[in-house]
Order: structure tokens, then sequence, then C-alpha cells
């Protein structure tokens, strides 16, 4: 395990090549559960404000959303390059880790911006409200869907031989 982190951490920039499951698994459950342990870090200190000053939850939904952002891009980020390699043992692009994180910026974004309509000061309009509810449930399917393709691309196996994006490692 230390050797995938290890291994991991010293290529955060190195898009390039490829990676065994091995190397990659190890490094990515270690980053998912550093990520959940944040989110709970951030989802506690919020809720212990919200019981302080529960007059403030427009602006501490806000800061909240902000926070996860930063955690959820922090583990995009740290994941990036690994999940790219790992995709090149597949031989395939890594274009395919994009989407999950592609559908999951809109939905955060229309879950803003939704979140937005219905705690205004007047009353929502269900003729702005109700399309946009159902993108955001078309959209998290989506984002399902290309998660679950990518953690099958992630964890099936190709042949160990070369293919165009180098050696195996």
């Amino acid at each position: 395990m230390l050797n995938s982190l290890r291994y991991n951490l010293t290529r955060l920039v190195i898009f390039a090549g490829r990676e065994s499951r091995v190397l990659f698994w190890p490094y990515a459950a270690c980053v998912f559960v550093l990520g959940f342990v944040a989110v709970g870090v951030v989802m506690n200190l919020e809720l212990v404000n919200l019981v302080s000053d529960p007059s403030a939850a427009t602006s501490d939904f806000t800061r909240l959303v902000t926070a996860l952002a930063t955690v959820v891009s922090g583990m995009v980020l740290l994941l990036a390059a690994a999940v790219s390699r790992r995709l090149h043992n597949r031989d395939r692009t890594a274009r395919w880790g994009l989407l999950p994180p592609l559908f999951l910026l809109l939905n955060v974004l229309g879950a803003v911006r939704l979140f937005a309509m219905a705690l205004g000061s007047e009353e929502p309009d269900l003729t702005r409200v109700a399309p946009l509810f159902f993108g955001l449930f078309l959209s998290n399917g989506c984002y399902l869907a290309s998660l679950g393709w990518l953690l099958y691309l992630l964890a099936t196996s190709k042949g160990e031989g070369p293919n165009r994006f180098g050696a195996a490692t």
C-alpha cells in the first residue's frame, strides 16, 4: 500500500504512461477515505454553525457548497493523473475520466440555482423550478451512469502486452 501511495504521489502531474490495478486501487481508496473524512468534518462544522444561528441558513448553504466543492476538487486533482494512467492501461483515452466530474459540476451548479430559487423571499415559480428539477434529475442519472462506466473501466483488466500508451507496468 505504501508503494502505491509513494508511486502515485510522485506522479501527480504525469498523465502519460500506464498504471496497473495493484498500484491504482490502494491509492484511490486512500484518497476517497481522506475525502470522506474531510466531507464529514465540513458537514459537522456547518451543522454546528446552523444550530447556533438558524437564521443564516441561506448564507451557510453557499459556504457549505463552496467547502464541499473544494474537497471534491482536491479529490479530483489527486486522482486525475492516476485515473488517466489507469485508463491508458485499458487502452482507453483519459477523456473517459472527464465525464463524471463534468456531470457532477453541472449538478452542483444546478442544485445551487434550484435552492436559491426555492429559498428565495417570494413564492417559487413552478414554470422555472420544474424544468430545472427534471434537468437535474436527468443530469444526475447521466452522472451515475458515467461514474459506473468509469469504475468498470478502472476495475477491469486488459491484455498485459504493450498498447498505444506504452509498455505495461
